[in-house]
């Protein structure tokens, strides 16, 4: 796991701490969620392959997401890694609560979100 820190301005009213979170692949995560339950943060984004494969390894991806989304608001994009199970992951997403950002944006206290399918999900589901 590696954690970097970046701060930067931007022009909404208060500021914000978001957890940016990617290719975790269904680790075991409780070290990782600790350290964003450390960091009080605000936000959490994913940019997808929490699961890897489409069978008995995605348990603790799908876990990861509710405990995220019990932290703080989550927002996910999909990636690769979910192109076997995308209509499971939209049912895990919508569950849990966390917002799946499917070539689409949204708008979270004047900081706009956005998320891109991956090409490989995208050009066989027909989201492009």
């Amino acid at each position: 796991m590696k954690i970097a820190e970046y701060s930067f301005e931007a022009p909404i009213s208060r500021d914000i701490c978001a957890a940016f979170v990617a290719d975790t692949h269904d680790i075991k995560y409780a070290k990782l969620l600790n350290a964003i339950k450390e960091r009080s943060v605000d936000l959490i984004l994913m940019t997808g392959d929490i699961i890897y494969g489409h069978d008995d390894k995605v348990k603790n991806g799908f876990n990861m997401l509710a405990d995220f989304a019990k932290t703080a608001p989550t927002f996910m994009s999909l990636g690769n890694h979910e192109g076997g199970a995308v209509e499971l992951v939209r049912s895990k997403c919508a569950e849990s609560g966390v917002t799946l950002l499917e070539e689409k944006y949204t708008d979270f206290e004047g900081l706009y979100i956005g998320g891109l399918t991956s090409g490989y999900i995208a050009d066989s589901t027909g989201l492009k």
